[in-house]
């Protein structure tokens, strides 16, 4: 009777010379330091082996000897829809209606090609434009002070416009206009004397640079209702407008890259350049802070429509927009306002649309020759 094994260890097999079948033990004893080794070894290799790996990493398309004056920009739009207890009560009409307020963007070109213009034409929205040339978001005087001609002309900073709607007193405005050369004056102020302010959805404001240009303080740390200071005429602004008419949803549209210009002509870059009261990049960000402490939407123009990369697209000068400037501006506040996509709006996109037409327009231009 063929014997079972004493243990695990020990394997029985048949002898194949023993013609008999007699059982012979053949011991095979399993050393678990070998195996424990023979472990070691391996996870040595597979660590070896990713490292090796790791070491010579994956392939790159990046060319060191390419250059690219492009640089990469993350768009700082804050959308804040309006809360809809500012509309109980109110019945909606069916149509969008935006006024805008602000100065050169909207001011200097006031014909289907302008900013307000393109607005209507993206959106099919009803557009109404009273803006005021050269003005500014800062005051120059914190009480109205009529006695030189800069502190009359305060009367069409932003404060001011938007204490007059909240009044409804614009006889100031009116008075001041009736003395400047420029037409625009009376004609926006016309329009905001007659406008219904019941039947207006937004109203869209938009400066240039011209607050860090004129040396417009950023902030007094003392008082943020300052308005001679940016934030603080843009805090008391808002302000004012949410006041009369809460139903109205405000969007404030940042100024885009610009230059100033030093006493001998010379263009200074406004990204990097502090005039005394900080770089463009200053009144961008504190513009920011500002609109999202009142609840008021941001549409980014300085990294999000027109920088430092594709300005001389853009714009006719240092701080002026061209029409194709003033497109890509339409497009920007359309796509996120009216067309509420929220996700981030690709200036690099909108800039080779841009480059495309123009190279379509030449191409049409050359043929018609």
């Amino acid at each position: 009777m063929k014997r079972e094994p004493e243990d695990d260890f020990y394997f029985d097999d048949i002898d194949e010379e023993n013609p008999e079948g007699k059982t012979t033990k053949r011991r095979f004893r399993i050393n678990l330091n070998i195996i424990l080794l023979a472990i070691i070894l391996a996870l040595v290799s597979v660590i070896a082996y990713r490292l090796i790996r790791w070491n010579i990493g994956t392939r790159s398309d990046y060319d060191p000897e390419e250059v690219n004056t492009n640089f990469d920009v993350e768009v700082q739009d804050v959308i804040i829809p309006l809360a809809p207890s500012n509309l109980e009560g109110r019945e909606d009409d069916g149509k969008t209606t935006i006024l805008c307020l602000g100065n050169n963007p909207f001011s200097d070109d006031l014909t289907e090609t302008g900013l307000a213009g393109q607005i209507a034409s993206l959106s099919g929205a009803d557009v109404i434009a009273a803006p005021f040339p050269n003005s500014r978001v800062a005051s120059y005087n914190a009480i109205y002070d009529p006695s030189t001609e800069q502190g009359m002309d305060d009367v069409f900073n932003l404060y001011y416009v938007c204490n007059s709607i909240n009044t409804g007193d614009f006889e100031a405005m009116s008075n001041v206009a009736s003395f400047k050369e420029d037409s625009v004056y009376s004609s926006s102020v016309n329009i905001l004397q007659n406008v219904d302010f019941d039947d207006i959805d937004i109203i869209a404001i938009m400066y240039d640079a011209i607050d860090y240009t004129t040396l417009s303080p950023v902030d007094n740390l003392n008082d943020e209702n300052d308005i001679m200071t940016y934030t603080g005429a843009l805090k008391r602004s808002l302000e004012l407008i949410q006041e009369a008419y809460p139903h109205i949803r405000i969007v404030f549209l940042s100024p885009t890259f610009a230059h100033s210009v030093d006493a001998d002509g010379n263009y200074q870059n406004g990204d990097t350049v502090d005039l005394g009261n900080g770089a463009i990049p200053t009144y961008w960000v504190r513009a920011i802070d500002i609109c999202t402490a009142a609840g008021v939407s941001f549409i980014d123009n300085y990294y999000g429509s027109i920088n430092e990369n594709n300005y001389k697209t853009y714009m006719t000068d240092y701080v002026h927009l061209n029409e194709a400037g003033r497109k890509q501006i339409a497009e920007h506040f359309v796509n996120k306002i009216i067309d509420n996509d929220h996700s981030e709006y690709n200036v690099s996109a909108a800039d080779q649309a841009t480059e495309a037409e123009s190279g379509d327009s030449a191409s049409a231009e050359g043929e018609g020759e």
